[in-house]
């Protein structure tokens, strides 16, 4: 049986002012019979999940106070450096 591990991490900013409006940082673990449909099957998981996340903070960003900044980590911290 084949496994693949994904993370994902994205730091999203407005332009021009460069505010920091979100920090994302998911990881995950996808298994199948063999390596390649892991692998697969870890990008689709990784795709849906990050699209969503970034999704969400999109829409708080523009419906919510502009000074969310303080509730906001400063680093990604998902994917090993």
């Amino acid at each position: 049986m084949g496994g693949a591990i994904w993370c994902g991490d994205i730091d999203i900013y407005a332009n021009p002012s460069y505010r920091l409006i979100g920090v994302i940082s998911r990881t995950g673990r996808e298994g199948h019979i063999t390596e390649k449909e892991a692998r697969v099957r870890a990008n689709g998981a990784m795709q849906q999940v990050l699209s969503r996340e970034v999704a969400r903070l999109l829409t708080q960003s523009i419906f919510e106070e502009k000074n969310v900044e303080s509730k906001i980590p400063r680093k990604s911290k998902a994917c090993p450096q």
